[in-house]
C-alpha cells in the first residue's frame, strides 16, 4: 500500500474493521482527493486476511488513555513483513 496520511489510514482501517466493502472504503475516501487515491483490490484483500487480526488484537485490553495496536497501526503502520 502506498504511503497514506493517518486520516486516510482512520478511514480504511475503520472500514476494514466495519465490514465495508471496497466500494464503500473508496466512496469514502472521495472528499480526501485529490490527496488520497483508491484502495487497490489486492490491497483490501491482504488487510481483510492478513491484517485484520493484528489490527483488533488489544483493542479493549488497555487503559482508556493508552492507545492500542489498531490505534499505533493509524499513525504508525507496521509493513506486512513485521506483523
Amino acid at each position: 500500500m502506498r504511503s497514506r496520511t493517518p486520516s486516510e489510514r482512520a478511514i480504511i482501517f475503520a472500514g476494514v474493521l466495519g465490514g465495508l466493502s471496497l466500494e464503500q472504503i473508496n466512496k469514502l475516501l472521495e472528499p480526501l482527493v485529490p490527496t488520497a487515491a483508491s484502495v487497490p483490490d489486492s490491497s483490501y484483500l491482504m488487510m481483510r486476511k492478513d491484517y485484520f487480526d493484528k489490527m483488533v488484537e488489544g483493542i479493549g485490553s488497555r487503559a482508556s488513555d493508552e492507545t492500542n495496536p489498531f490505534g499505533e497501526m493509524i499513525f504508525h503502520p507496521k509493513p506486512i513483513g513485521d506483523l
